[in-house]
């Protein structure tokens, strides 16, 4: 037992444990990722400590080490490349071609070092990664991973190199991973710089070891510099819990948790910037308020889920009806508006009322059922109608409410009455019977 490694080991589950606490306020799949990765390092730094030369359970500590190894490594990569489309496709191919590695390193580790025995498994394993690169990844980059993973581990091989053969494995794999980190983490993020660095320094290790096996001068040297790795990585994804909190923080404080839109707070401030900073060739700033028509019957018919559905759904609609320039913001409850900036003349802002009005003609789905909505718009024009931010902004939440009152007057309460009948199992709304949606007010 070797008890100069212990203070590692404590070090290493201090560690795991802060990032089990981070992780209560923190609960992504890349967290649990990351610890099932810093698991299988943990089990390796134990295996470490009980591992002799000369020890009664040397050769399945040794396979045990090295398989940690290869597990965590493997996992560090899907960590990196999980996020995006076909996540489960990637999880079959990482795992059809973890199975190769694994018995290449269990063989290694318990002293089956036939040439014979590694040329079939580097042969299946290089099969194997082939076809799923070309069939199923579609990709000759990871073709050509493989390729530089297995070849050489061939001629190691052809050479009794195993350990080189076995070394240069890892070395390629806590590559990857590093690359995989470095794609997929923000370019500005300390912790990124820390996972990446921890990585790399990894990687270089696993390729010197064979090298520095034969000099026993440098071993305790690459001791410290194993065990450093392990520490920078693990700081590193702490510091990447901690930094992805904070740009969540700040993204709430500027946004509408339930729709994703921008809130009140950063409505304004752009509003304000709209004013600070107009453009010379495009100077008129439009302000469009919107209230919804009958959210309240929805809430009390269906409960709040189907009333927050309805307005995640709308706003997804206006969204997408209008330009990447323009901000559509929601303010509350069932109240949006958009910011319409660089605008030429009043014919644009006419398209861009149509798409308002088709937008709230959008039907949306709430509890299994397609209702139609309506709300009412009011329009104010800088510097047409007002001069100065507050006062564009009230003048245009006025007529929204102006041309509301004017709607309570000319429909009849239809879409009230067809909700609490659908509500009481009564019917199914008629998606035909709706609030027409009323005309856009003059411009």
């Amino acid at each position: 037992m070797n008890l100069q490694l212990l203070p590692d080991l404590m070090a290493m589950i201090v560690l795991i444990v802060i990032m089990l606490v981070v992780r209560k306020r923190h609960p992504q799949n890349r967290v649990h990722l990351w610890l099932v990765g810093l698991l299988f390092i943990l089990l390796e730094s134990i295996a470490r400590i009980y591992y002799s030369s000369n020890g009664p359970y040397h050769r399945p500590l040794h396979a045990l080490a090295l398989d940690a190894y290869l597990v965590a490594g493997v996992v560090f990569i899907w960590t990196g490349y999980r996020e995006g489309r076909d996540a489960s496709k990637r999880y079959v191919y990482i795992v059809q071609n973890t199975i190769a590695p694994l018995l290449v390193f269990t063989a290694y580790g318990f002293e089956l070092r036939n040439p014979t025995l590694f040329h079939w498994l580097i042969v299946a394993g290089f099969i194997v990664g082939a076809i799923s690169s070309l069939v199923k990844a579609n990709s000759t980059l990871l073709l050509a991973f493989h390729a530089v993973l297995w070849l050489p581990m061939w001629s190691f091989a052809s050479h009794g190199m195993f350990r080189n053969a076995t070394y240069w494995a890892l070395f390629c794999i806590y590559t990857l991973a590093a690359y995989a980190f470095y794609r997929s983490l923000p370019s500005r993020s300390t912790g990124k710089l820390a996972i990446v660095t921890g990585l790399v320094l990894w990687a270089l290790s696993f390729l010197l070891h064979p090298w520095v096996a034969k000099y026993p001068a440098y071993i305790q040297i690459a001791s410290d510099t194993w065990s450093l790795q392990k520490f920078l990585i693990t700081i590193g994804m702490v510091l990447v819990m901690l930094e992805e909190q904070i740009a969540r923080s700040e993204w709430l404080a500027r946004h509408d948790e339930l729709t994703g839109l921008p809130n009140r707070r950063l409505f304004e401030e752009r509003l304000s910037e709209a004013f600070a900073h107009p453009s010379a060739s495009h100077n008129l700033i439009a302000l469009l308020m919107i209230d919804l028509n009958n959210f309240k019957q929805t809430n009390d018919s269906f409960g709040h889920q189907a009333g927050d559905d309805l307005l995640r759904q709308f706003g997804a609609n206006l969204s997408g009806h209008l330009r990447d320039t323009d901000t559509v913001a929601r303010l509350g409850g069932d109240e949006f508006t958009i910011l319409i900036r660089g605008l030429n003349d009043l014919s644009q802002l006419q398209r861009i009322r149509s798409a308002v009005d088709e937008a709230l003609a959008t039907p949306v789905t709430i509890a299994g059922h397609e209702i139609k909505i309506s709300g009412a718009v009011g329009v104010a024009v800088y510097p047409n109608d007002a001069t100065d931010p507050g006062h564009l902004y009230r003048l245009a939440d006025r007529r929204m409410y102006d041309q509301k009152e004017r709607q309570r007057i000319i429909e009849p309460e239809i879409l009230s009455g067809e909700i609490e009948a659908m509500a009481h199992g009564r019917h199914t709304l008629n998606p035909g019977i709706s609030p027409s949606v009323s005309p856009s007010p003059a411009l």
